[in-house]
């Protein structure tokens, strides 16, 4: 008994871990538009989390929140400071390679992943196949 909620106490200690296959195709992505990589944003996973999974629940693709909120909005109350922030949305694809291509074929989610500007992303899909990936830089202070 011991060991286990010793083993349960050091899972909760440590944040999950980047998903490698996400940092991956992304950052490959970018590079073959001469753009450079981008670190994995454990807080800005979680926005994209609960975001994809309020869509997901509303059946609504949107970039507004059910209370209206933008994604700089969500960002900051997440306590991330940012001073450029970007949100793609998708909903059709069950895996993250196809979710991607989709966002390259289109001009203005392109723009989002390929801006030089970025420096820091976080990734999730809900069920149904809703995905959000929220691109930040840092605040600029």
């Amino acid at each position: 008994m011991r060991k286990t909620l010793a083993c349960l106490l050091c899972l909760c200690a440590f944040p999950a871990l980047p998903d490698p296959q996400a940092l991956a195709l992304l950052n490959e992505m970018r590079a073959e538009q001469g753009r450079a990589p981008l670190s994995y944003s454990l807080q800005l996973e979680e926005v994209a989390r609960s975001h994809a999974q309020e869509i997901a629940q509303r059946r609504v693709l949107s970039h507004s929140g059910k209370n209206g909120s933008s994604a700089g909005e969500r960002v900051r109350a997440a306590g991330y400071d940012w001073c450029r922030i970007a949100e793609n949305v998708a909903q059709g694809p069950q895996d993250l390679g196809p979710a991607l291509q989709m966002w390259h074929r289109s001009r203005p989610h392109a723009k989002n992943m390929y801006h030089r500007d970025m420096r820091e992303f976080g990734l999730a899909q809900a069920e149904g196949g809703y995905w959000v990936l929220v691109l930040a830089r840092p605040g600029c202070g």
